[in-house]
């Protein structure tokens, strides 16, 4: 094989190799990036379970309020 064919092989699996890194080095980037979405996805949630638990105590205290109100008020609405 001739050194110029030998030299522009080189050349040739020199960018190829540069290629493959770039792809591995995406693919590391979005895998991150992934992650990081189920990270903010799982703090959402709790999030909303936070909010949800919240007014359920709220409306259960709002019920028992209402009660007591109707109960001291001969069962008659307010």
């Amino acid at each position: 094989m001739a050194d110029d064919i030998r030299r522009e092989l080189d050349t040739i699996l020199d960018r190829h190799d540069d290629a493959f890194r770039a792809f591995r080095q995406a693919s590391d980037a979005f895998d991150a990036a992934v992650a990081a979405l189920r990270d903010t996805l799982n703090a959402i949630q709790a999030a909303n379970h936070a909010q949800g638990n919240a007014i359920d105590a709220l409306r259960a205290a709002n019920q028992a309020a209402l009660r007591l109100l109707r109960d001291t008020n001969g069962g008659n609405r307010v």
